[in-house]
């Protein structure tokens, strides 16, 4: 799948006309491959990558900049991940989707170009080093990642509800970041971070009641200090179950 905005479609379909595409309703076929126009979004089927990047070229150039974002936020188990990246690639930028709206498996492989393609840095926090206040623990990160990247180019952040506090670092925190590709593809390497983590241990992501009763267990059965090694120690569940050690 590549990124689209507002305006490009006219584009697309011009160069799939030129390349001799088939058009059937929303759909071109080329070849043995099937591209569909969304509003935000072309997903290809059977295509190469040199379809892809001819596509690419027919977009709107998008400007070099650096994004960052989290996983792991809101999760009981497992730690929170900020990762930066900074992005020059035109198809770098088209690949990088919000992790949340693509399946675990093409978070992993995408986190895997971009580690490999661009400038990432990773910062992550294993859950008993979160004692602190979430929001602080995320500005710092922010900044350390940001720092770590190099500060030459505009560096957008996914707004956590830290708006100010981003500002006066020299942040452009963004609510729903992920419009921009820098972001987008900071919150697929963080997650990627933070579902290698989960693996390992054999844990849940999430924090619905299950996750809850499974912290309870391993605190009743194997005790805190086993807990906090795995579920974040600033969270009101794990405070409130080892409030006596």
């Amino acid at each position: 799948m590549l990124r689209i905005y507002a305006g490009e479609r006219d584009r697309l379909e011009a160069s799939l006309s030129r390349l001799g595409a088939e058009r059937e309703g929303g759909v071109y076929r080329l070849g043995g491959a099937t591209i569909t126009i969304y509003a935000r979004k072309v997903l290809i089927q059977n295509g190469d990558f040199a379809l892809a990047e001819r596509l690419v070229d027919a977009l709107i150039p998008l400007k070099p900049h650096c994004g960052s974002d989290e996983a792991g936020k809101g999760d009981l188990f497992g730690p929170l991940v900020v990762a930066g990246v900074c992005l020059e690639d035109q198809m770098a930028m088209r690949l990088a989707l919000d992790s949340k709206d693509i399946s675990n498996v093409a978070v992993m492989k995408l986190a895997e170009y971009y580690k490999n393609c661009c400038r990432v840095v990773v910062r992550k926090w294993e859950p008993y080093e979160l004692t602190a206040n979430m929001n602080s623990i995320l500005v710092r990160s922010h900044v350390e990642v940001r720092s770590a990247l190099g500060n030459g180019k505009t560096f957008y952040v996914d707004d956590f509800g830290a708006a100010d506090a981003l500002r006066k670092v020299g942040l452009v925190p963004l609510v729903r970041g992920e419009v921009i590709p820098a972001v987008a593809a900071a919150s697929i390497v963080a997650r990627a971070t933070f579902l290698d983590w989960l693996e390992e241990h054999g844990l849940p992501a999430g924090s619905s009641a299950v996750v809850q009763e499974q912290a309870r267990r391993i605190a009743l059965e194997e005790g805190c200090s086993t807990l906090r090694r795995v579920a974040k120690a600033n969270f009101k569940l794990v405070r409130e179950l080892c409030s006596g050690e």
